[in-house]
């Protein structure tokens, strides 16, 4: 029976091999060293990374501490068979990344839950860094410019975007920090049951850890709900115009 395969940003596949011929077709559409600039085909890779990372254990986070750009190289040079993608972080270093790998890997379901209660440690934090923002940045009708298109939002129209750092990466670079790249430590987090909707953590101080290491390295800006999600990606470091502080 053919597995399916559903990333981060909303794609999905009905199977291992539709995805893979995805990201076979898309390599294919760039050349040697060339740097893939669509937004869309960038925005795949990044969620496609996350997928590396909640299920491969070894070795550290492909994302490393943000994406600036994916590029199409050659394994140890130009006159090699073998073309692949790389993904360059912000600090300059890169390493390849196998989309063959990523696509076949299954995200353990102790990294999505563990995901699940770093996402309920910050909900509060965020709502509140967004009404803020809403005060600071608002005009007289309390309406915030898109960062991506320039239109006024209400309130209930924008969200936060992060720049750089994804919520998935900044949740696997915490747990690398914590020596936890090969598990969850047991009875960390608590799953969801008749009368808990979510998963959280049963340590109140471990989800204050995360939610003050979140806010540190978080970058995040004011986009509509609406906007899409490949021009919302963190490439190449956009600047925030109003940036919004945790």
């Amino acid at each position: 029976m053919a597995t399916a395969v559903t990333l981060s940003n909303g794609k999905s596949w009905p199977s291992h091999r539709a995805a893979l011929v995805h990201f076979q077709q898309m390599l294919a559409r760039y050349t040697d060293d060339q740097v893939v600039e669509d937004a869309n085909d960038h925005d795949d890779l990044a969620a496609l990374i996350e997928r590396y990372d909640l299920a491969i254990n070894a070795g550290s986070a492909k994302a490393g501490t943000g994406i600036d750009h994916f590029e199409r190289r050659r394994y140890g040079g130009k006159g090699f068979l073998t073309a692949g993608f790389w993904v360059v972080h912000t600090r300059g270093d890169a390493t390849d990344f196998s989309y063959v790998v990523a696509v076949r890997a299954h995200p353990k379901s102790d990294a999505q839950q563990f995901t699940s209660a770093c996402r309920a440690a910050v909900e509060p934090s965020m709502l509140t860094a967004k009404k803020r923002a809403f005060e600071r940045y608002g005009d007289n009708l309390r309406r915030v410019p898109c960062e991506l298109t320039g239109e006024p939002l209400a309130f209930e129209e924008a969200r936060l975007e992060y720049i750089g750092m994804s919520f998935v990466q900044i949740v696997v670079s915490f747990r690398a920090v914590r020596g936890w790249s090969h598990g969850v430590p047991d009875g960390a987090i608590t799953g969801p049951n008749d009368t808990q909707a979510v998963t959280t953590f049963r340590d109140p101080a471990m989800a204050e850890a995360f939610s003050k290491y979140h806010n540190v390295v978080a970058k995040l800006r004011i986009v509509a709900k609406s906007a899409n999600l490949a021009m919302a990606t963190g490439r190449r470091q956009p600047e925030i115009q109003r940036p919004v502080q945790p």
